[in-house]
């Protein structure tokens, strides 16, 4: 019985905030409305009112965008200063942004950055506790996600739009998460964005960034392989070839290299099971532009199998690549079956792949 009336008296005390948000819901609307200009409607009030919001909105994520940027080139220029560094220059006038364009600015410059970071420490010539007065390894994470951020939305740009810039006011995504639409990311800019990030991986500083890039140059080398398959359009082999490009930059890292090969014979082994399922069922036919498009996957691994097969083998682990070659072989295997009579290009390209698996196996 206590138990009831404590329900309902939360219920009680739920109705009366919901009526008291309302109200002022309601008085709010009332004022605003009472200042509407003669020759409006109430309807083209409202618009124009909320227009208003959202541009006011854009322009603050805009400029607090815009003020971060230069408190993080603020700590680069301390550290290059206390490395005693000359802070590099923006590059020649061929490559660097037009001036009134801060985003590419701002880009460009924390790309430097990170690159002259990952080389010094390369070298040895740094420790990165060797000063007191700003934490390097802080500004180098904070460099780090934001480098990180650019990639996504420039990888976001590639699959949602059909030009070289994104919309300020268009803001979805497949999976109802929010793109931030203040800056476009130019694709000039995002294949050096991307090798910068697998130079820091694989240089000595990688060891303690590594759990920031290695779940998100995973996610994407997924999401990636997803876009390769379904992007069609006019642009369509111009985008996915950008696309392809990206996947086998991140997939060029020695730390990433065997996981992202098999983040693509994953899907090209479900790609497979929908052949199998169109060879069994006559009243569905292939798409078109996915079996075009997975040919863009089998280059990519290819690609990538070669450079794995590049590696000196003085110093691999042995065991682990007959391993990680063994799997692959295996999802290989598995794409083949029941597919050669009807897609005969199609396993063709797989015995291709998997005969330098072989090679490779063999050569251990």
């Amino acid at each position: 019985m206590k138990n009831s009336n404590n329900a309902m008296e939360s219920d009680d005390v739920t109705k009366e905030i919901h009526n008291y948000a309302s109200a002022i819901k309601i008085t709010a609307a009332k004022n605003i409305l009472s200042k509407k200009p003669p020759g409006l409607t109430t309807r083209q009030y409202a618009k124009l009112v909320c227009d208003q919001y959202r541009t006011n909105q854009t322009n603050w994520k805009e400029r607090n965008q815009q003020l971060e940027d230069e408190v993080l080139q603020l700590q680069q220029n301390l550290i290059y200063k206390q490395l005693s560094i000359t802070p590099p220059s923006q590059g020649s006038s061929e490559t660097r942004p037009h001036e009134s364009d801060k985003n590419e600015i701002a880009i460009e410059q924390n790309l430097v950055f990170l690159k002259n970071i990952s080389s010094l420490k390369s070298l040895g010539e740094v420790q990165l506790s060797s000063t007191n007065t700003i934490n390097i390894d802080s500004v180098i994470k904070s460099s780090l996600l934001k480098h990180l951020s650019t990639i996504r939305r420039g990888i976001d740009q590639i699959i949602i739009f059909d030009d070289d810039t994104i919309s300020p006011n268009t803001s979805s995504r497949s999976d109802n998460s929010t793109i931030v639409n203040c800056y476009a990311v130019k694709n000039k800019y995002l294949l050096k964005c991307v090798e910068t990030v697998v130079r820091l991986l694989d240089s000595p500083l990688g060891k303690k960034l590594q759990d920031d890039v290695m779940s998100f140059a995973l996610e994407s080398a997924d999401t990636l392989c997803s876009a390769i398959l379904i992007k069609d359009g006019l642009q369509q082999f111009s985008k996915i070839e950008d696309l392809s490009r990206l996947l086998i930059a991140i997939g060029s890292s020695k730390k990433l290299k065997v996981n992202v090969i098999l983040k693509i014979l994953k899907h090209i082994t479900k790609y497979s099971e929908v052949l199998r399922h169109l060879t069994s069922n006559t009243h569905q036919l292939v798409e078109p532009s996915k079996y075009e498009n997975v040919y863009y996957l089998f280059w990519a691994c290819e690609d990538l199998l070669r450079r794995l097969g590049g590696v000196d083998r003085a110093s691999a682990n042995t065991d682990l690549k007959k391993q990680q070659l063994t799997q692959i072989s295996s999802l290989l295997n598995s794409s083949l079956l029941h597919l050669s009579d009807n897609f005969q290009l199609y396993v063709c390209y797989l015995w291709r792949l998997l005969g330098f698996v072989n090679c490779l196996l063999r050569g251990l």
